[in-house]
């Protein structure tokens, strides 16, 4: 059991890890720039407190920490959605994993930030 929730806990880091070198890479060469998490770390500590959507979350009482607790909360998310993925398509997945379960997956999740944390935060 100890060993599903392990590589779970590590699909759901390297999946994350993935998506922020691409955001990087595709941030360098497009000039858009390196990915901010202050305003999603702001949005999770007032989810925490219980408020889910704002008009901005930019209005919102500023967290000295906000930057850091964005990136740790966009790991601790990614380490949830890699153990939701085993536990939907089952541990034998990890034995022989196919690609189709996790695409599915993570347009799923992708659709999650879009359509939850985004208006949350008021964007």
């Amino acid at each position: 059991m100890l060993d599903i929730i392990w590589r779970s806990v590590i699909i759901g880091i390297g999946a994350t890890a993935l998506m922020d070198i691409w955001t990087v890479l595709y941030g360098v060469t497009s000039g858009g720039g390196l990915p901010n998490w202050a305003p999603a770390g702001r949005w999770f500590r007032e989810v925490a407190k219980g408020r889910v959507f704002h008009d901005d979350i930019n209005a919102a009482e500023p967290y000295r920490h906000e930057r850091a607790l964005g990136w740790i909360g966009h790991y601790a998310v990614g380490i949830i959605y890699g153990l939701l993925l085993v536990l939907i398509v089952g541990s034998a997945w990890l034995d022989t994993p196919t690609f189709l379960p996790a695409w599915i997956f993570a347009i799923v999740t992708v659709g999650a930030g879009w359509f939850l944390m985004q208006p949350g935060m008021g964007l």
